[in-house]
């Protein structure tokens, strides 16, 4: 122990001599482990951190699986006979996501709830704060609706006085007695405020609002989790919901799912994300190995000038076991000096990333530095400086003791063999940023093929916002119609507005709202095809938006319930269903408010990206908002100045309208299609900063290497300028020492990017994971780079001395 005491405090002086240097690698260090620590702290939130229910790996998720095993929600019919049947779940329970608007007690709010099956809260096991929570015995369906609040709502809508319990509020329009205050932390799903019983779940239809649940059969529109019982494994419970399923199907014919399977709560949460993380989990370490070989460079090209002070030391008796100790203690210190200057940075990234990072890529779990966060940091500054330290203390064991000695302090000393190690090390430098910048340029070229796609529409000067109208206040459809009306007269009237319209839902935005159709004609029904897009729009959708109209007509406000039931298709629509002939004129069953209904298809507008950039404009079919008017949807007022400034007048024209109408999500459509690439512009910000801390690094070894290469080799440049070497042969030699090294870097980096590439495939779009145009790219910036760092090395090397230099020698 005594020994070990002496190594750190003799480590710490020695470093602190050598201000320059561990300055240098305590940075380096640092840059590496804080962009791990801030990662892993996001890996953490999404993959490693225990859900915060009890038994939460009893929690799953049920799904029905159609013939291709693709998954979706039950429907509510299907929900009840697994509920009935099952006998592998404590509970059972179903939820949909919907916004509720909450009056009194201040101005109106948009507050994100779900509405609840009496088994939501004991799946879960988590019970309220205050009061209850959803109970069967207390809440049967068909009863009096209650509502729970979260915590937050709470405190910041009611002031967190516990005596609301037991007393109602008013939402939607409606009085709910709140039965309950959650736990502070408890959101589910992922930023829910308010859960609201029913007698089931309401359809997003609001025409089928009266429907009895028992027989929807071809709506999925909420979804199932539930508790398994105490035994029962994944694989049991898979299996009797899949037999269930199938009995579903043999006694009713059930639309087209054939089975059924179960996924645990957090593979469901983590979807899709699960392998962006773990690339840029891949990415940072790279980052982290960079930073160690550069380190490992550094020490080498120090344990060269302290070479003849180790021989000397072996040589007086010094064991090398004990040198071996002394530099590998050195490296200890550095690394968790690098650590704790890591963390340092980490928390300084935290409010980016939380601001970057969206909350379902980490379902809903807060970003922080917890104890697994920290525990990977002290671990990965244990492991960097065993790995930078490795190297260095292998060459003090491989040193030979009378070739040192022999050599003196003759210029010498960086013998070849050291110089290949350290640039066997730039090289691995290379290879590695080579890697990191091909996936960086791989996602921005992707990117830019994404920003080329052409949204369907003129997203310029529109504003946008959201609209939701109570059942309780709006009950007929012809309030609704009129609400509407009015509320688009007042914005039309508005100086800077160049029109106003609505619809059932904003474009760029993912959701299902499809409809199964039948074709007049055929003799089998259109279900079988692909089920188009359901949107309802008000008449001058088209024109607010600049949808341009290819055939026909638009609708007008003589489009009414009284009229003929007419729809506007799609071309993607018409071209499927009508590939040779026009389909004006047409009549469809299935695209109107009544399902039973024909409707003639009067007009076919352009394609719209109604879901994602990336993905091909999907069918859609359009009706009339008067003649089936929906209780929530979006407006769209395109402005003759800049969107934003006329939100408040807008806002202001629906306040007086009705007072109590919170308007909520008001952004421009620049906004929301950027919203909508917010995913992809977190994986390039991310990967791009690596890739750009792995070219800089590189760039310092590189760097280094030659500079000491220069230093350790004054006297030949000296002798060879004696000689009569021109300043031009003397730079070239330097210049082309280092293109050798930037190189073999980069042809190893790119040869292995050919089968990391392969990892991003999925992330891209337009190109394929082979793009000549990145690899070129980044090859030519590579050995570019490599230029610029071996240039003042090589320029150094050029005004040396020959009198000096053999003055030396």
């Amino acid at each position: 122990m005594n020994s070990f005491w002496w190594d750190i405090r003799f480590g710490v002086r020695m470093l602190v001599k050598s201000p320059a240097f561990t300055a240098i690698a305590v940075l380096t260090l640092a840059l590496g482990i804080g962009a791990n620590t801030a990662i892993f702290s996001v890996i953490d939130a999404a993959l490693l951190r225990p859900l915060p229910y009890p038994d939460a790996e009893r929690v799953v998720v049920l799904y029905q699986l159609d013939q291709d095993k693709q998954t979706d929600n039950p429907s509510p019919a299907d929900f009840l006979e697994f509920q009935r049947q099952s006998k592998s779940f404590e509970h059972l329970a179903a939820y949909r996501g919907l916004p509720a608007n909450l009056s009194g007690n201040g101005q109106p709010e948009r507050v994100q709830s779900a509405i609840v099956t009496s088994g939501f809260f004991a799946a879960l096991g988590v019970p309220a704060l205050h009061g209850r929570t959803i109970l069967p015995e207390l809440d049967p369906p068909g009863g009096a609706s209650v509502a729970v609040l979260s915590y937050g709502l709470w405190q910041r809508r009611l002031g967190g006085n516990p005596e609301i319990v037991g007393h109602a509020i008013e939402i939607d329009g409606e009085s709910r007695v709140v039965a309950g205050i959650m736990p502070q932390g408890f959101a589910f799903p992922a930023g829910t405020e308010l859960w609201t019983s029913s007698r089931f779940a309401a359809p997003p239809h609001p025409l089928r609002l009266s429907e009895d649940p028992s027989a929807v059969r071809d709506s999925h529109y909420f979804e199932s989790f539930g508790r398994l019982k105490s035994g029962v494994t994944l694989a049991q419970a898979s299996a009797e919901v899949d037999t269930i399923a199938k009995r579903i199907k043999q006694q009713y014919g059930a639309d087209e799912f054939m089975g059924a399977t179960v996924v645990p709560l957090r593979q469901d949460l983590v979807g899709e994300t699960r392998p962006a993380l773990l690339i840029l989990l891949g990415a940072v370490s790279l980052v982290l190995l960079i930073a160690c070989v550069n380190v490992a460079n550094i020490i080498l090209a120090r344990g060269a000038s302290r070479q003849k002070e180790m021989a000397l030391r072996i040589a007086l008796g010094a064991g090398r076991s004990h040198l071996l100790r002394h530099l590998f203690t050195e490296s200890l210190l550095l690394a968790l000096a690098g650590g704790g200057l890591g963390v340092l940075l980490a928390l300084w990234s935290l409010a980016p990333l939380r601001a970057l990072v969206p909350v379902d890529m980490v379902g809903g779990a807060p970003i922080t530095l917890d104890s697994r966060v920290l525990l990977f940091t002290l671990f990965a500054s244990l492991a960097s400086g065993v790995l930078f330290g490795l190297i260095p203390g292998l060459r003090l064991l491989g040193t030979d003791l009378n070739a040192t000695l022999q050599e003196g302090g003759r210029g010498s000393a960086g013998s070849g063999r050291a110089r290949r190690m350290r640039s066997a090390l730039v090289v691995t430098e290379i290879a590695m940023a080579a890697v990191l910048l091909i996936a960086a340029g791989l996602l921005l070229r992707s990117f830019s093929q994404l920003l080329r796609v052409h949204e369907g529409f003129n997203p310029d000067h529109v504003l946008s916002m959201q609209l939701s109208l109570p059942q309780a206040r709006y009950p007929k459809p012809v309030d609704r119609v009129a609400f509407v009306r009015s509320a688009l007269e007042k914005i039309n009237s508005l100086p800077g507005i160049a029109a106003a319209s609505a619809i059932s839902r904003l474009p760029l935005n993912p959701g299902n709202s499809s409809r199964s159709i039948e074709i007049e004609g055929r003799t089998t029904p259109a279900s079988g095809d692909i089920a188009p897009d359901y949107l309802v729009v008000t008449p001058d959708y088209f024109q607010t938006l600049g949808v341009p109209l290819l055939s026909g007509r638009t609708f007008s406000e003589r489009d009414d319930v009284n009229a003929t039931p007419v729809t506007i298709i799609s071309e993607a629509t018409a071209r499927h269903f009508w590939p040779n002939g026009d389909a004006i004129g047409k009549h469809l069953r299935g695209a109107c408010g009544d399902e039973k209904t024909w409707c003639q298809v009067v007009g076919v507008v352009g394609d719209i990206k109604q879901h994602h950039l990336e993905q091909a404009s999907k069918l859609a079919l359009y009706v009339p908002f008067s003649q089936d008017p929906w209780a929530f949807f979006a407006l769209v007022v395109r402005t003759k100045l800049e969107p934003r400034s006329a939100a408040s007048a807008v806002a202001g024209a629906i306040r007086s309208i009705d007072a109590d109408e919170p308007v909520y999500n008001i952004r421009s459509m620049r906004d929301v299609e950027a919203a909508s690439l917010s995913p992809q512009r977190l994986q390039i910000a991310l990967i791009a900063l690596f890739a750009a801390l792995a070219l800089v690094l590189a760039c310092m070894g590189i760097y280094g290497v030659m500079a000491y290469s220069v230093a350790r080799r004054t006297n030949e440049m000296g002798v060879r300028m004696a000689l009569g070497a021109q300043a031009s042969n003397v730079l070239g030699l330097v210049m082309g020492e280092g293109l050798r090294l930037a190189v073999l870097g980069a042809g190893i980096g790119l040869a292995g990017s050919f089968f990391a590439a392969r990892l991003l495939s999925g992330m891209l779009f337009g190109i394929t994971p082979t793009d000549p145009f990145t690899f070129l790219g980044v090859a030519v910036l590579l050995v570019a780079v490599a230029m610029v760092a071996c240039y003042v090395p090589a320029r150094r090397a050029t005004r040396v001395d020959p009198l000096v230099a053999l003055r030396y020698e």
